[in-house]
């Protein structure tokens, strides 16, 4: 095959590659950028029937500051049975005692501006308690409300929400929106990861850059060795 022809092939295998990269799915590994980010570590009280009451502005919940109505901090042990996602605990955005609140948690992280990231969290819901329920994030000046239409018992479903940051520090804050009876809105399992590529993407592009690379010096090499063979035209 021509040189030339095989660096052709070779700058179309590296764009397929390129594709693949850009449609390769982030790291399931990569680092929770939050802290307690399952609700499992803080200074919890029983305020009754296996729940603590999170008043606003409590930082009892490690890592998590309590914004706007009580929040409610569930146990293994509670009297509705809720199972966390995660761990052995969760919250209830409706507050202590199906207070019919609209509660929230909000915590400040690392970040660099312009970087991309991708928060993820469990929302539940109990089907005898009303559908749907819905909670709210803000987040790098975007807000986007995840809803939830439980199925029997105890549901858990992944939401998710991909942002970029603005600057050194981002703050999230997420709170309970609307439930129909007003009982209950879960919350577990949540986390920030910056978007990584996966090692295999990475490896597959380093590979097709160097087979371009070891291509464009056969060509360069055979083209050198030509020029020197090649016959010269004497002036008289």
């Amino acid at each position: 095959m021509p040189v030339l022809s095989t660096l052709s092939a070779a700058r179309g295998c590296l764009a397929v590659l390129a594709l693949c990269a850009a449609a390769a799915p982030l790291s399931a590994r990569a680092q929770n950028l939050l802290v307690n980010g399952s609700f499992e570590q803080g200074n919890w009280v029983d305020h009754g029937s296996g729940w603590a009451r999170l008043a606003s502005g409590s930082t009892a919940l490690t890592g998590w500051t309590i914004t706007g109505d009580p929040v409610a901090w569930s146990s293994p042990f509670n009297n509705e049975r809720i199972v966390a996602a995660d761990g052995q605990r969760a919250l209830d955005m409706t507050g202590f005692g199906n207070e019919n609140h609209q509660g929230g948690v909000a915590q400040t992280f690392a970040t660099v501006a312009g970087a991309s990231y991708q928060l993820s969290l469990m929302l539940g819901g109990v089907a005898a308690y009303g559908t749907p329920v819905q909670l709210r994030a803000d987040v790098a000046g975007l807000q986007q409300v995840f809803s939830l239409l439980p199925g029997s018992g105890n549901t858990w479903a992944a939401r998710s929400l991909d942002f970029t940051a603005t600057a050194a520090s981002t703050t999230l804050t997420l709170s309970g929106v609307y439930s129909v009876s007003g009982y209950y809105i879960g919350l577990d399992q949540v986390s920030v990861t910056a978007a990584v590529p996966e090692p295999r993407t990475t490896a597959l592009l380093l590979a097709g850059l160097a087979m371009l690379g070891g291509l464009a010096r056969r060509r360069d090499q055979k083209m050198s060795g030509s020029d020197t063979g090649a016959p010269k035209l004497v002036s008289r």
